[in-house]
């Protein structure tokens, strides 16, 4: 952990910071792609982030992939979620 002084807390502007991004190949991204768009697990009724995260890391995809990685993976790629898509088909188109 880095230690700022005074002279950046003076000066306004933020220091740099070391990001620790956790990166998903192509493949990867695809496979949890396919899988939002897929069935959901036996017993559920849909995707949710945090299980979609789960079943990442159980795939082995990585310890830190977070259902925040997948939202914001999701987000990436347009992929609107589970109830959003439900809003728009059941919504009259004046209402939206």
């Amino acid at each position: 952990m880095r230690c700022w002084g005074i002279e950046v807390a003076l000066s306004g502007q933020s220091p740099e910071r070391e990001r620790n991004l956790c990166v998903m190949t192509a493949e990867q991204e695809q496979i949890l792609l396919n899988l939002w768009r897929g069935d959901p697990p036996p017993g559920k009724r849909k995707w949710t982030l945090r299980s979609l995260a789960a079943t990442a890391r159980e795939m082995g995809m990585g310890e830190k992939i977070s259902y925040e990685t997948v939202r914001t993976l999701l987000k990436v790629h347009g992929e609107p979620t589970k109830w959003r898509a439900y809003l728009f088909a059941t919504k009259p188109r004046n209402q939206r």
